[in-house]
């Protein structure tokens, strides 16, 4: 086998050990002990994040995302 061909299968075998290298990383998540989290958004790309008109609440999907990664936190 030649050297390119080494190189190639190389690469190829540390990019399928990449997401076990993630699923690992996982388990390490600190605990934030209930501090807060804060973020900041622009209310102006829908879906994204937006202020319903009717609720006055801000809603979209950063909204959801960012929910789900402070209750992992």
């Amino acid at each position: 086998m030649n050297t390119a061909k080494r190189v190639i299968l190389f690469v190829l075998v540390l990019l399928l050990a990449l997401p076990f290298s993630v699923v690992l990383a996982q388990d390490a998540l600190p605990d934030l002990e209930g501090r807060v989290v804060t973020v900041a958004v622009e209310n102006a790309y829908m879906p994204f994040n937006v202020i319903d008109e009717e609720t006055g609440e801000a809603v979209g999907w950063d909204y959801d995302t960012l929910g789900m990664i402070c209750e992992l936190l």
